[in-house]
This record gives C-alpha cells, structure tokens and sequence, in this order.
C-alpha cells in the first residue's frame, strides 16, 4: 500500500547519521556572553595599531570651531551688510563713493586710522577699520543721512551716528598734517594761468554751510542756525591757493 511505502521511507531517513557541525574556533566560544552575544577577544594587534587620542585633539577641536563660528559669522555679517570695501569693484567707483582717486591711498589712510584709533579709543566698532573709515568718508563727501549709513552698512542709525562722530575726530588728527599753507615763492611758481594778473593772491577763502539736524540744546541751535537758507547749518571755511591746493 502507498502509506506503507511512505512510512518505510520515514524510518529509514530517521536511521541516517546526522551531518557533522564544523568545529567552533575556542576563542570565539570560550568569549560567548551569557545572553549570547559574541564579544570580539581578537588582540588589537590583529588590525591597525592600538590609537591612542592625543591630548592636543581636543584643543585643536576647540580652535576649529572657534575658527568656524568667526567665519559663520563673518559671513552673516556680510550678507546684512550690503556695502563694504570688498564689495568696491574699482577705483572709479571709489572715488565717486569717498572723493579718494586709489586705493593706494585710501589704505595708506586706513593704516594710519588704524593705529592713531587703537591709541585713543579702546572700544572697538561693529564695523571693521576699513568699512568703518569708507562710511566716515562717504558722509562727509556725499552728507547722507545716517539712517542711510545704517541701511547701507546694516546697522542701526544711532549706531552710524556714534561711528561717524568718533571716527572723524580721529580722521581729522589724521589728515590735519595733509594741510600746510605753502610759502609765497612756491604759490607765485605754481600761478595758473587765470591768475597771472594776480601773482600777488595767496589763498581764495571759500565759505560754505552745510544742512545738520537740529541739535538738541538751545546754544547750538543758535550757533548753527542760519537766517540766510532757513535751516541748521555747519559753517566750513576752506582756503586755497591760486593752483588749487587747499592750504587752510
């Protein structure tokens, strides 16, 4: 019958000898935890060599990140400050932002500023020397507004005031060396041609008013204000020579 067939097969698969395991390395069983994990008891030698972490790493990781975070966050800077030094493309647009013909001179300048500010102001700008002797120069060619400043430079305009009005006491220790009356003999040797009938001329005064806000107490505003335009006004006297050079 089928089933007697089929249960003679089933006897004799059960009397065959069992397929032999292979043998377990010991070093792998004697290591086998009780929940049975298998910890890795290979020597290190196995592999690389045993690292050990050097003590400098953790000083060096400092620095990086301390390098990063000032590169992040010069970064955000620049990116809300839409006008800057870096961002001047030549010395055409120099000279029309600052009056200034080249950089060469423009940063002959900035090193000056920068060390005649690091002896009399200790507290240092938001702004960096460079962008904050461009503002300076760009208020006092163009007289913007400060809340324009502050747009431009992306800071408040009360704090465009504040730069401008201790960055220019400085600038003007600067450039106060730049003006010198010449002597009569270099005036006369330098006459242009309008002034030859008048080689007797040493200096053309030039008088001029320049709009302010109106300032907060009673005596500046009589000082400043001016009954012939109507507003406040800073008064500048310019002296120059009969060849164009500015001598007071």
């Amino acid at each position: 019958m089928p089933w007697k067939e089929d249960r003679a097969l089933s006897d004799n698969f059960s009397k065959e000898k069992p397929l032999p395991l292979p043998a377990c390395d010991p070093e792998i069983e004697a290591s086998a935890s009780s929940s049975g994990e298998i910890e890795d008891s290979a020597p290190a030698s196995r592999g690389n060599a045993d690292i050990s972490p050097s003590p400098d790493i953790p000083a060096e990781l400092q620095a990086l990140r301390k390098e990063i975070g000032v590169q992040a966050n010069t970064l955000d800077a620049a990116r809300k400050q839409p006008l800057s030094t870096a961002s001047i493309r030549g010395e055409k647009d120099l000279n029309i932002l600052t009056g200034i013909p080249c950089f060469q001179l423009f940063y002959n300048i900035c090193d000056v500023y920068t060390d005649s500010r690091m002896l009399v102001q200790a507290k240092r700008f938001c702004l960096s020397n460079e962008d904050t002797l461009l503002s300076t120069l760009i208020k006092l060619h163009h007289n913007k507004s400060f809340a324009l400043l502050g747009v431009l430079y992306g800071i408040h305009r009360t704090t465009a005031s504040e730069i401008f009005k201790a960055s220019v006491i400085i600038l003007a220790e600067i450039m106060k060396n730049a003006v010198f009356c010449p002597s009569k003999e270099a005036v006369v040797d330098n006459l242009t041609v309008y002034f030859k009938e008048y080689s007797s001329v040493r200096a053309v005064l030039d008088c001029t008013e320049v709009p302010i806000q109106r300032p907060k107490d009673m005596e500046s505003q009589l000082l400043t204000y001016s009954w012939y335009k109507g507003v406040y006004t800073a008064k500048v006297l310019v002296g120059e020579t009969s060849g164009g050079h500015i001598s007071y």
